[in-house]
């Protein structure tokens, strides 16, 4: 996981560059409450954030659906796994 949380990294801030040396204002959207996520997670979201210079950031909470295939599959596996 960590090697994509360094992709994800290096995209945004070479994304964010780009952006702003250009004069677009930076609004990144955010996802809370995802069933896997820690603190450090957290953390690690709002360096990231700080450091691209973002200028507007939203906060969202995860909606599973009921029935959905989300639900069914991988939200069931992550509580079992919580729950073990």
């Amino acid at each position: 996981m960590q090697r994509i949380e360094a992709i994800v990294y290096r995209t945004m801030s070479k994304t964010a560059i780009k952006l702003k040396s250009h004069g677009f204002d930076l609004c990144t959207h955010l996802i809370l409450n995802l069933p896997d996520s820690t603190m450090t997670d957290v953390l690690n979201t709002a360096k990231l954030m700080n450091t691209v210079k973002t200028d507007v950031v939203k906060l969202h909470s995860l909606y599973i659906a009921k029935d959905s295939l989300y639900e069914k599959t991988v939200f069931w596996k992550v509580r079992f796994m919580l729950e073990a």
